[in-house]
């Protein structure tokens, strides 16, 4: 149950980062995509804290989420690459490296920690 905690007080840190980061960003009118960083962040801390309990158990229904998350990220993730690959070649969307790996970074900490609360939900 400490660790639960743990887990939920590093989210709340960073999603306080994440805040003071997008407010200095908006005072300044100055928006870049690395504050998405920060939310996904948060978002991984707050999503182990809720589904610790569940995974700490090395039993079959545990072997099974994980290795039904994996698989259905990867697939995931490789549709998402193709996505944004496809954009910035077809459309007039010009963003630079560090802004394609940070989307890119915040999108796939996104989808794969809601793959496991799916998953988890679900077995």
């Amino acid at each position: 149950m400490n660790e639960r905690k743990l887990f939920y007080l590093f989210g709340f840190i960073m999603f306080l980062i994440f805040s003071a980061n997008l407010i200095l960003m908006l005072q300044n009118k100055d928006f870049s995509l690395s504050v998405l960083v920060w939310l996904g962040l948060s978002y991984m801390f707050f999503v182990i804290g809720y589904i610790q309990p569940q995974t700490l158990n090395n039993d079959e229904r545990s072997k099974y989420i994980k290795r039904k998350t994996l698989s259905d990220s990867m697939i995931i993730v490789i549709i998402l690459i193709l996505i944004l690959t496809m954009l910035t070649q077809i459309t007039n969307f010009s963003f630079s490296l560090v802004e394609s790996l940070t989307l890119f970074v915040f999108l796939s900490t996104f989808t794969i920690f809601t793959m496991w609360i799916v998953n988890v939900k679900r077995n």
